[in-house]
């Protein structure tokens, strides 16, 4: 997991081929871009959703396995858990290959605080709670598809 800035992005260019071209997005964001849901910059390889709204106190924890998902915060805050996926010991259901996630009852070991101008960067082993605050947000989730090649994986 990494949290940032948006104006440290660029310190991150070099861990994924499309890391370069999701911050530059993500740095472009206007609140028009808010009347959309999803805009696609290439195609299901990179593409960003659009989300307001008031957070849930959600404490399900959030796994993905096809996707590393960068989360910026345009306005507002968003409080989300965070803990390690080989700790989650308690699956809701199986991993959901179609919609490339698995929710787990564990509560998180970490929350942390994404202000305004912050994003946060979840890769596969990162189980995450985003929205367990109570506050109102807008927010954009980049989906960068993972690179087996990058991380030693075999596909």
């Amino acid at each position: 997991m990494i949290i940032d800035h948006i104006t440290h992005a660029h310190l991150y260019f070099c861990l994924h081929p499309h890391f370069a071209e999701a911050f530059r997005f993500l740095q472009q964001v206007s609140p028009g871009d808010f009347l959309h849901k999803r805009i696609d910059i290439d195609g299901d390889n990179l593409f960003a959703l659009f989300q307001e709204g008031v957070a849930t106190e959600n404490n399900r924890m959030e796994v993905h396995r096809q996707y590393i998902d960068i989360q910026y915060v345009f306005s507002g805050y968003d409080k989300i858990g965070w803990k390690n996926l080989q700790s989650c010991l308690y699956p809701i259901k199986q991993f959901n290959e179609s919609l490339d996630y698995q929710l787990y009852n564990d509560q998180p070991s970490d929350f942390f605080i994404l202000s305004e101008g912050k994003f946060a960067v979840f890769f596969p082993n990162d189980a995450h709670a985003p929205l367990a605050g109570t506050e109102s947000y807008y927010k954009v989730v980049m989906k960068v598809l993972v690179n087996h090649k990058t991380y030693g994986q075999t596909e």
